[in-house]
This record gives structure tokens, C-alpha cells and sequence, in this order.
């Protein structure tokens, strides 16, 4: 598989052992037979294309292959990628997503022991709806105050996140948006949140 870069011992699953590109255009999807992805350390997986992952029959488990070293946790980003739908999946032991001018959606997944803000975005307008933020050391979702972004984040939990930081006071960290107190319009800039629940 990819020249060494993935292996599969025809157990469904998968180890990417280098930098992996879905290159624009392609398309990666993540089906049944599937069970897990370990990703070795320091590795970053962008996608420039498409990864579909929805309609399975359980949860798909994306980990990084060495958690016991979080200084080289695993990075996903998705850059210009086109229509992307995340759906019954575990992310764990990572070091962010970051999601940069690209269409993505997240839903009913879970993302623990991540090291960074679990999801950045840029320039982008994602989707993330109906997932469990737990037990990450900084925030849930987060971006910079100079980027333009119109996020959708509804009916989503967010439980004992931030850990890295004690005077972090927020769950989800953003200048202009905070989730710790309940949203339920729209903002200035169009950012939506409905329905989610942040506690400590």
C-alpha cells in the first residue's frame, strides 16, 4: 500500500507510517471493513481531495500509533479539500485537525487526548454536529481573530477539555464566540451554535 507508507495485514487494520497527501481530486473512503488507523508519530495526513467516511456499521478508530509521547502526536489537515463528510469516528491521541478553506463536515464523532485546540479552522465554513469533545488539553474548536470563518457547531458535547491550561476559564476558545454559556442565533459574522452543552 502506498509504497510502504500504509500497511494493512488484511485485518482491516491500517498503519500510515509517513506523510500521506490525498492529492486533489482523489477520493479516500473509509468503509465497514475498516477498522482502525494507527498513525505513527509526527505524521501528517492532508487532504487536498475528498474523504468519505458515513453509513457504517460501527466506529472507526483514527489513533496515534505512540500515545505515550505527545510531543509527536499526529496531524490531519485538510487543505482546498471539496466535500469531506466525517461520520462514526473516534479521533485520539492527535495533535489537532486543522481545516483550511475546505468543506467539511463532522458528525456523531468523538475526539479525545489531543494536544493542540482539537479542531482549527481558516477561512471555512465546517460543519461539526453532534460529537463528544472530552478530556483534550486546550480548546474544542478554535481560530485565529483574523480569519473569516462561519462555523456550524450544533447539538455537540463538551466535557473536561482544556487541561493544559488552568487560566483558561473556556471550553471552547475563540475571541469572538464562547460556547461555555449557551448560543442559540447566529452571531455578527453568521457563526450558527444550537443545542450544544459545555460543562467542566
Amino acid at each position: 500500500y502506498s509504497a510502504g507508507a500504509v500497511t494493512n495485514p488484511q485485518t482491516g487494520n491500517y498503519t500510515i507510517h509517513q506523510n500521506l497527501t490525498i492529492s486533489s481530486g482523489d477520493t479516500l473512503i473509509l468503509d465497514n471493513p475498516t477498522l482502525s488507523i494507527h498513525v505513527a508519530d509526527s505524521v501528517s495526513i492532508i487532504i487536498q481531495g475528498c474523504i468519505i467516511c458515513e453509513e457504517r456499521d460501527n466506529q472507526l478508530v483514527i489513533t496515534g500509533e505512540n500515545n505515550n509521547n505527545p510531543a509527536s502526536l499526529f496531524e490531519l489537515r485538510f487543505e482546498n479539500a471539496v466535500s469531506s463528510i466525517l461520520s462514526n469516528l473516534l479521533f485520539e491521541y492527535a495533535q489537532n485537525i486543522v481545516i483550511n478553506e475546505s468543506s467539511v463536515c463532522f458528525h456523531n464523532c468523538e475526539f479525545r487526548y489531543f494536544r493542540e485546540p482539537v479542531i482549527k479552522y481558516m477561512n471555512c465554513n465546517p460543519i461539526i454536529e453532534q460529537c463528544y469533545f472530552h478530556d483534550n488539553q486546550s480548546a474544542a474548536i478554535n481560530s485565529a481573530v483574523n480569519v473569516t470563518g462561519a462555523p456550524i457547531i450544533r447539538n455537540n458535547q463538551f466535557y473536561h477539555n482544556v487541561l493544559g491550561n488552568a487560566n483558561v476559564n473556556t471550553l471552547i476558545v475563540r475571541t469572538e464566540l464562547d460556547l461555555n454559556a449557551p448560543a442559540t442565533k447566529a452571531t455578527a459574522d453568521d457563526r450558527y451554535t444550537e443545542g450544544n452543552d459545555a460543562t467542566s
